[in-house]
């Protein structure tokens, strides 16, 4: 990859990201199923597509120059990404096909994000590396909990609302990849001191936006299954 190629994916990597990060407040904020929520949300997931486009590229340049574990953690973060995005919109383009959601496709995802989390959770405890191990579970999180939705759905038909579970679910998650990439990396570049802080108070940006997403994703869930039962 030439210099120049680089340097133009990373500018639209970090474009498309700041973009997103704001417009991901609109549909969270908004009314569902309203004509704001609607625009914003498809302009918030066109983004993150660039963003996650541009990802895999400047991650496989990191393994290429020989960032062995940089590169396996962008690319990690990559798959995490993208299946956030994949699930938001696939759940909303089948969400009267049930079956066509939940066929082999997504259990293939599942298992890819098995395996890259265990790649990382390999890498993070052979490196001690704490914020690999720690980030390894939300794919290994994400597979198994993909395996144990897809074993439901082969015992019955789910629930009314399903899909606006899965697409909430996905929504947040790359609402949580928008302000980690923010945290993790733009605010170094907005505050250079920060990126010289150690420790917890160092990893915050990565952990808290997960933390709080994840919290997020659960009550929205809850939710949404307690009105169709």
């Amino acid at each position: 990859m030439t210099e120049l190629i680089y340097q133009a994916l990373l500018k639209t990597h970090m474009i498309a990201g700041l973009l997103a990060l704001p417009i991901f407040w609109i549909p969270a904020l908004t009314k569902k199923g309203s004509p704001i929520h609607r625009r914003a949300g498809k302009w918030f997931l066109i983004l993150m597509v660039f963003v996650a486009a541009t990802g895999l590229p400047l991650a496989l340049r990191f393994v290429a120059i020989g960032r062995f574990v940089s590169g396996t953690f962008l690319a990690y973060l990559f798959v995490i990404t993208a299946t956030a995005l994949a699930t938001a919109w696939y759940a909303l383009k089948f969400k009267r096909d049930y079956r066509q959601f939940y066929g082999n496709p997504y259990l293939l995802v599942g298992l890819v994000n098995l395996l890259v989390g265990a790649t990382v959770l390999y890498l993070g405890l052979s490196n001690g590396t704490t914020l690999l191990t720690l980030f390894s579970f939300i794919g290994i999180a994400t597979g198994v909990s993909m395996f144990v939705r897809k074993r439901r759905i082969d015992r019955g038909e789910p629930d009314s609302t399903w899909w606006l579970q899965e697409h909430l679910g996905g929504m947040f998650a790359a609402g949580i990849a928008a302000h980690v990439a923010f945290g993790a990396f733009g605010l170094s570049r907005i505050w250079p001191a920060y990126a010289s802080i150690e420790g917890w108070i160092g990893m915050l940006p990565w952990l808290a936006p997960v933390v709080i997403g994840t919290v997020a994703i659960s009550v929205q869930t809850r939710k949404y299954r307690n009105m169709a039962s």
